[in-house]
């Protein structure tokens, strides 16, 4: 049975005094202030740097090795009236990047040129093909964004075609660096950035308010454009933390603009939330699941590069028909992913003994290469261990041997490095990068059942994940605490992710009054649960027809996330089931 819930728990202990003073200085409930005292927040004014989303309060980005001379790079372009060339990635993160930097030097009256290179055509990285056209059309300054740590060769063709390069990557790199004339990267090891894990997208965000400083009036701030790295930010999967939790936040605010306020969005963004039908309160969970994957799903099954004209689009029309091109490919990734999924849970069941592994590794020649990372993260989710999907494999050659190439996307728990993995079973691969929690991957297709060992065998040596971590810490409540306000006080806590986890709570002793199934194909549970003096609704997704299903009459302990449900009535508080346990009598 995968693993989908919260099996046990321990409670923190809470300090009521604490959570008083916090309740009354920073105008939260008790609960919630019991919640950033969980996240370690202790004090009043830490609390109001934390739910801040102030781009001011960022260091100057002039700290970033590197990024003055970038960006002085950048200024001599324009000022010798030279066009420049912005390359990214197909994914979300390195389209918003993309996006942020395309409009940022068109505002400043640069001659800006795009690239995006296409997954089936180019692969990951920097384009060779783009480098040459580039040379081609007189275009000498490349700026790579969400790329070029490890394109060597890209870059030293680029360097001799004429051409300088900035990298601004943060992806790992290799043992070396590019020739690129400045290269902007946190994970170089010797840089010591307290935000070594910044996506693309925050950046790039970084590398707009370098160059805007350096411009003194300029006519773009980074506020016109942090709603686009949040979005690229939360579709990274980044830590929550730092300065990227200061821009994802400052991003959240805006796209949560009302009235005038959100005409300052752009004609994409709008058009992009309104296929997905997002609107506020907009949470980082909205972001994650509904306007992340529109802008992914594009380059997953064709060219991204109609992402990217939806966000740097400035006419209504041409926004909501490129947002209904997303809203069409998203629909078929949905129906792919479903499919592959399906196929994987059946090569599990058909090979019971790969469960017993600590890593999953399956292949298909018939599964789509854009689309086996989203389903390899969510066997990791179901199955709690690191695992890797290959895709359109070869059929075979002369004498029934495989023979080419296959593509493989790798997903990671959040205790084991899935790049240190790989780099213990390199041997066995063409290439491989990425970060610690995802990484894409080239092998000869004959080797597959080889991989998997040398793999099987990283991850034993890594520790199994089941080993490595302890039972998740939550916190006590009661039911009298549990409300909308509540819910409300907790999205200020917002965003949550990696290093930020949203807060979980337990409360101990609730009688079952009632158990349901429901959903279109009755796959999830309702539980109407009562301490005696209130009944609430909580509902567990996936979790009906389980052995240890609840029972009405039953006490249950539940380990939950409070919510609201939107969907009936007036607005009600509901229990998101984690996990649950029988009250110990």
């Amino acid at each position: 049975m995968p693993r989908r819930f919260v099996k046990s728990w321990h409670s923190s202990p809470r300090d009521p005094l604490l959570e008083a003073e916090l309740s009354a200085r920073v105008g939260i409930q008790p609960l919630a202030a019991a919640a950033l005292v969980w996240a370690g927040v202790t004090d009043a004014a830490q609390a109001r740097a934390y739910l801040s989303g102030s781009l001011d309060s960022l260091p100057p980005a002039s700290q970033f090795r590197g990024m003055t001379e970038a960006v002085e790079l950048v200024i001599e372009a324009l000022a010798d009236r030279r066009p420049v060339l912005v390359h990214g990635d197909y994914d979300a993160d390195g389209i918003c990047s993309t996006a942020i930097l395309v409009r940022a030097l068109h505002r400043i009256g640069a001659t800006v040129h795009y690239y995006l290179p296409n997954r089936f055509r180019d692969d990951y990285g920097v384009s060779e093909r783009a480098v040459r056209a580039a040379a081609g059309k007189g275009i000498d300054l490349i700026l790579a964004s969400d790329c070029g740590i490890s394109a060597h060769d890209e870059i030293s063709l680029a360097r001799s075609l004429g051409c300088s390069v900035i990298v601004l990557d943060h992806h790992e790199p290799g043992p070396t660096l590019p020739e690129a004339d400045v290269v902007v990267a946190p994970r170089v090891p010797d840089w010591s950035y307290e935000c070594e894990e910044m996506p693309a997208s925050a950046l790039a965000l970084r590398f707009v308010q370098a160059l805007t400083a350096m411009l003194g009036d300029a006519p773009v701030r980074a506020e016109d454009l942090v709603d686009i790295a949040a979005i690229g930010i939360i579709a990274d999967v980044a830590p929550m933390t730092g300065e990227n939790r200061v821009i994802a936040r400052a991003g959240l605010d805006r796209l949560n603009q009302s009235g005038k306020g959100r005409e300052q969005l752009s004609p994409g963004i709008r058009a992009l939330m309104g296929v997905a039908a997002v609107s506020p309160p907009v949470r980082a969970y909205d972001v994650a699941f509904r306007l992340a994957p529109r802008l992914n799903a594009v380059g997953r099954l064709a060219d991204p590069i109609h992402a990217l004209e939806l966000l740097l689009t400035g006419n209504e029309d041409e926004a909501r028909r490129l947002a209904l091109h997303l809203e069409d490919n998203n629909r078929e990734r949905q129906r792919i992913q479903e499919q592959i999924y399906r196929e994987a849970v059946r090569m599990l069941g058909e090979r019971p003994e790969l469960l017993e592994l600590p890593a999953i590794v399956l292949a298909s020649p018939d599964w789509h290469v854009g689309v086996i990372g989203i389903v390899a993260a969510k066997l990791v989710e179901e199955y709690d261990r690191p695992a890797v999907l290959f895709g359109e494999l070869p059929l075979g050659g002369g004498g029934g041997k495989v023979v080419g190439e296959a593509r493989g996307s790798a997903r990671s728990v959040e205790a084991i490095d899935i790049m240190e993995a790989l780099r213990m079973c390199e041997e066995q691969l063409l290439e491989y990068g990425g970060h610690p929690q995802a990484a894409g991957l080239r092998i000869d297709a004959g080797r597959v059942e080889a991989f998997r060992e040398a793999f099987v065998e990283a991850i034993r040596l890594l520790g199994r994940p089941d080993e490595r971590k302890d039972e998740p810490a939550v916190i006590p409540a009661s039911l009298d605490e549990v409300d909308v306000t509540l819910v409300a006080d907790l999205a200020r806590l917002e965003p949550f992710g990696p290093g930020n986890p949203e807060p979980v709570f337990a409360i101990d002793g609730l009688e079952v009054v009632e158990v349901r199934t429901v959903g279109r194909d009755e796959k999830h549970l309702k539980l109407y649960l009562t301490d005696g003096r209130r009944t609430v609704e909580a509902i567990g997704f996936g979790m009906a027809g389980w052995d240890d299903e609840p029972k009405q009459g039953g006490r249950i302990d539940l380990c939950f996330v409070p919510e609201v449900d939107k969907y009936w009535g007036p607005q009600q508080v509901q229990l998101r089931i984690l996990g649950w346990r029988p009250t110990r009598k």
